[in-house]
C-alpha cells in the first residue's frame, strides 16, 4: 500500500519536471552564465541534426536510405547523450536547468526536513479529475485524495479575484471550500513548504483559513493559514533537492537596492514614488553593507555590471511582468541607457552572474487570473536561481507603495535581528504584524507576496 503511495508521488514529480523543462527547455536566453558559447552552439547543432534526420525518416524514404539515417541518427543521439554526460560533470548548474529529470524518493526528501518543518505537494489529474495530496514530514508520508469539485477553476479565481477585487462574500465562499479541499492532513508544524500543480501556483495558501470564519469577522481576525505556519513555495522537489546541494555563503550581510521610480513613456507604467522611501528605510537597517541606486541611475547596464555578485540581498523596487503565455516576454524593469531599453528579460537574466540568498521583486505582477500551467512564474524564477538566487519573493499583483513599503522594511527587520530566522518565518511575521496594526488587515495587501525558495 506505502510502496503504491510513493510510486504515484514519484509519477507526480516527473510530471512536475517535465512541465518545469518545457517551460525553460527554449529559453530564450543568448547565453547562460558559467558555459561557454562553444558548448551552446555545439548544442543547438547536435539538436538541429537529431531533428532533421528524424524529420527526413519521417517521410517515408527507400529501404536503403532509411536504414542509412536510422544509422546516422542513433550516432547522432549518442553524440547527444555524451555531450549532455559531459554537461552533468562539468557545468552541473546548466545540466540541472536543462536536463535533469531525476525525482527524489521519499527518504532523499525526509533527509532535508526537521521536526519543525514538512512539505505538501499536490497533484491534478486532469482525466480522472481528481486532486492528490502528498504531505511528507521528516519521520511520515501520507497520501490524500479527493474528487476535483466540477466548479474548482471558479473557486481557484474567485478566491485570488475575491482578495484583490476586495469582495469578502466571495473569498470567504471560495476560501473556504478551497481550505477543506487543500488543507487535509496538513501536519502542525511551524513552518511548511507548498509544491502547487497546475493552477494552484496562482494563489497565497497563506490566506486559507483553517477553520470557520465568524460571522462579522474582521479581517484582522480570521482564522488564516499564515497564524499557523511560515509558507513558502517551490516548484517540484527535485529542485528542492537540487537547491540543498548549493548552500550560499552566509558570511555576509549586504544588499542592493533598486528603484527607477520613474519609467520611460514607451513603457506605460505608473511611477513608483513610495519606492524611494521602501529602498532608504531597508537600506538604514543594513547601514555601510546597502548599495542604493535610485532614478536614472537604476538603469539596465547597472545590472549587467557584474557587481552584483557581491551581495547577499537583491531588492528590485519596481515593475515586474511575469508574462504567462509568452515566459520568454517576462521581465524586470528599470531605467534605459543608450544602448539599453531598460527592459531585462527573463532571457537576460540567465547570464547574470548572482550569489545571493534571496532576491525580492517587491512590485512585480505574476498575471492574476491567467493560468497556463504557470510557466511565466517558472521562467522568471528559474532565471534568477540559475543566475545564482536561492530563493525569490515576488508579488501575485501590485500593491499600494505604503503597505509594501512597510512589510518589506519590517521583513528586513525581523531577517537581520533574529538569529536563527529564515526568510520564510521572517516574512511570515512581518505579515502577521501588518494585521496586529491594524491598517492594512485585508488580505489584499499582505497575501500578494510569496516566497519562492527556502
Amino acid at each position: 500500500h506505502k510502496r503504491y503511495q510513493k510510486l504515484a508521488f514519484y509519477f507526480a514529480e516527473k510530471s512536475k519536471s517535465a512541465v518545469l523543462q518545457e517551460s525553460i527547455a527554449d529559453a530564450e536566453a543568448k547565453s547562460f552564465a558559467g558555459i561557454p558559447m562553444e558548448m551552446l552552439e555545439e548544442e543547438n547543432q547536435l539538436k538541429a541534426s537529431i531533428a532533421l534526420l528524424s524529420q527526413r525518416l519521417s517521410q517515408k524514404p527507400g529501404q536503403e536510405e532509411e536504414a542509412d539515417l536510422r544509422e546516422k541518427l542513433f550516432s547522432a543521439n549518442g553524440q547527444y547523450q555524451r555531450f549532455t554526460k559531459h554537461l552533468e560533470t562539468d557545468y552541473p548548474n546548466y545540466f540541472n536547468l536543462k536536463f535533469n529529470r531525476a525525482t527524489p524518493s521519499i527518504e532523499e526528501i525526509q533527509k532535508l526536513l526537521n521536526s519543525e518543518r514538512a512539505i505538501v505537494s499536490y497533484f491534478i489529474s486532469e482525466k480522472s479529475l481528481r486532486l492528490y495530496s502528498f504531505v511528507i514530514t521528516h519521520k511520515s508520508f501520507r497520501l490524500y485524495s479527493a474528487t476535483l469539485p466540477s466548479d474548482f477553476d471558479r473557486l481557484v479565481k474567485g478566491f485570488s479575484n475575491g482578495i484583490y477585487y476586495l469582495v469578502p462574500d466571495v473569498y470567504n465562499e471560495s476560501g473556504s471550500r478551497l481550505s477543506s479541499l487543500l488543507l487535509r492532513g496538513i501536519p502542525a508544524v511551524p513552518e511548511i513548504i507548498f509544491i502547487p500543480s497546475g493552477r494552484l501556483g496562482t494563489i497565497p495558501f497563506e490566506a486559507l483559513t483553517s477553520g470557520r470564519v465568524a460571522a462579522n469577522s474582521d479581517f484582522s481576525n480570521y482564522p488564516y493559514l499564515l497564524n499557523k505556519h511560515a509558507i513558502s513555495y517551490e516548484f517540484s522537489a527535485g529542485l528542492l533537492l537540487q537547491k540543498s546541494a548549493h548552500q550560499v555563503s552566509t558570511e555576509n550581510s549586504s544588499i542592493f537596492l533598486c528603484a527607477p521610480i520613474t519609467f520611460p513613456e514607451k513603457d506605460g507604467l505608473a511611477d513608483l514614488p513610495g519606492t524611494k522611501q521602501e529602498v532608504n528605510s531597508i537600506a538604514a537597517l543594513f547601514k555601510s553593507e546597502a548599495k542604493v541606486v535610485l532614478g536614472a541611475e537604476a538603469n539596465e547596464s547597472v545590472i549587467k555590471s557584474g557587481n552584483l555578485s557581491d551581495y547577499r540581498y537583491l531588492h528590485f523596487a519596481t515593475h515586474g511582468i511575469v508574462d504567462q503565455t509568452s515566459a520568454e516576454l517576462s521581465r524586470i524593469y528599470l531605467q534605459s541607457t543608450e544602448t539599453e531599453d531598460g527592459n531585462v528579460y527573463s532571457g537576460e537574466i540567465y547570464n547574470l552572474k548572482l550569489n545571493a540568498d534571496l532576491a525580492v521583486l517587491s512590485a512585480c505582477q505574476t498575471g492574476l487570473g491567467k493560468y497556463s500551467k504557470g510557466e511565466g512564474v517558472i521562467g522568471l524564477s528559474r532565471a534568477l536561481v540559475y543566475a545564482g538566487a536561492r530563493s525569490i519573493i515576488v508579488s501575485y499583483w501590485s500593491v499600494a507603495d505604503e503597505s509594501t513599503a512597510e512589510l518589506m522594511t519590517d521583513f528586513y527587520q525581523i531577517l537581520l535581528g533574529q538569529k536563527q530566522t529564515n526568510a520564510r518565518i521572517a516574512l511570515q511575521q512581518a505579515k502577521r504584524n501588518m494585521l496586529k496594526r491594524g491598517r492594512y488587515v485585508s488580505p489584499y495587501f499582505w497575501a500578494a507576496f510569496v516566497l519562492i525558495g527556502s
